[in-house]
């Protein structure tokens, strides 16, 4: 019967307490936009032990600390009930900066709470990453030219940090000469465009194999002015214009281009096969090292006549061009004097015209005059006439005779 008792009697019902509950797990150490950061709450109850059930009620509260951290809404946690007396709890953060991390139990926070947090920029994105830089706009050929890659997670955050695999594909004749990664979210990249650049050039920026945006780039090629080397050299006359170049004609006919130097006598002479100071020195020698000595020293005499006869050939070519190139320069010359003869020629006969012009308006102006003079006489001549042969105001009869009819014609007289 007492052991009857005893087991009908109940334990009492132990209460999940926020005093005794444990809170753990990676996302208290910090992480990244866009990570699925997770913690777990461990319930305590009343007596100090660990609860192995679940249905309690446990919740959180993430809240950003930083103004930025306002341009996205707070993270919204959300909790996952293990039925063992663990909680899993959640959230994602859209941007950096310091979050304070608050865990309840029936509505009371954890003594440990709040938890504050440090949340960096996610891993770089190639829809977000942007490009800066004079040289996404213009390379100068012969020249280097820079741009920089500005890394962005999902969200659109600067990057703080480096690891990224960006890299460059160059279409065209664009060589890369560096993609350095400076460990702070940005990367440089450093390319040159040959002096024997021909068409655009296009450049590529991916990451990860995915263009990342505004790639590719055709940055606009820009050939420097170069100074137009002066003709003659540095030690013949200067020349500065057209009309001296007859100076330069002369000194090109003084200086000639320079004679090929002979070979020393006998070299020319030596056949291709066997020659006599081979012979000698192996009969003198008698062994095979100075017959290879003797042919080689034939063969070096050979290779110098043939260099001299190109020399002579390249210098025959000089002497055609230089001939050309008087003859080009003479005719320029000739051309540029009767140029100017035909603008004095012009310039004369525009002086001869103007004055005939102006004797011409001289003389129209003349004409004019006597014009208006012999219409003055004219006038005052018919006005005496008029005025003496004229019917007094109020006639009825015209001079005639017949009688005066307003707007009629007067009869003309019979002469006959």
């Amino acid at each position: 019967a007492g052991g009857a008792s005893a087991g009908g009697v109940g334990r009492p019902q132990v209460r999940a307490r926020a005093e005794h509950s444990l809170l753990h797990g990676p996302a208290l150490g910090g992480g990244r936009c866009g990570e699925r950061m997770q913690f777990t709450v461990t319930v305590g109850g009343s007596d100090g032990s660990i609860l192995r059930t679940g249905g309690h009620k446990v919740t959180a509260l993430v809240h950003g600390l930083d103004i930025i951290s306002k341009y996205y809404p707070e993270p919204r946690p959300w909790v996952e009930d293990n039925e063992d007396g663990n909680f899993n709890i959640q959230f994602v953060c859209a941007t950096p900066g310091r979050y304070d991390i608050t865990a309840c139990v029936d509505g009371v926070p954890l003594p440990m709470c709040p938890v504050r947090v440090e949340v960096i920029a996610g891993p770089a994105n190639a829809m977000k990453s942007d490009l800066g830089g004079t040289g996404t706009q213009s390379c100068e050929v012969g020249q280097k030219a820079e741009f920089t890659i500005f890394a962005r997670d999902e969200f659109g955050n600067p990057c703080t940090e480096g690891g990224a695999r960006f890299g460059i594909r160059a279409l065209g004749h664009a060589q890369i000469l560096e993609v350095a990664d400076n460990e702070d979210g940005t990367y440089s990249v450093v390319y040159h465009i040959p002096e024997y650049c021909q068409g655009p050039v296009r450049l590529e920026v991916l990451l990860d194999s995915v263009p990342v945006k505004g790639s590719p780039i055709c940055p606009r090629i820009e050939v420097p002015e170069r100074p137009t080397p002066a003709l003659p050299p540095a030690e013949g006359p200067s020349v500065p214009g057209l009309s001296d170049q007859i100076e330069a004609l002369r000194w090109l006919r003084e200086h000639p281009p320079v004679e090929v130097p002979e070979l020393p006598h006998g070299a020319a002479s030596l056949p291709s096969g066997t020659d006599p100071a081979q012979e000698a020195m192996s009969a003198y020698l008698g062994d095979t090292s100075a017959a290879r000595m003797a042919w080689r020293a034939a063969d070096e005499w050979r290779k110098l006549n043939e260099v001299r006869e190109e020399m002579e050939r390249a210098r025959r070519a000089l002497l055609e061009h230089q001939a050309v190139l008087l003859s080009v320069g003479g005719a320029v010359h000739n051309e540029f004097v009767s140029q100017q003869d035909r603008a004095r020629t012009l310039d004369s006969k525009c002086a001869e015209l103007g004055e005939v012009e102006t004797r011409l308006d001289v003389a129209r102006n003349e004409l004019w005059r006597q014009q208006m003079n012999r219409q003055k006489a004219l006038i005052a001549a018919s006005s005496p006439a008029d005025a003496g042969g004229s019917p007094p105001r109020g006639g009825t009869s015209s001079p005639l005779g017949s009688p005066a009819i307003r707007g009629s014609r007067s009869p003309s007289p019979d002469f006959g």
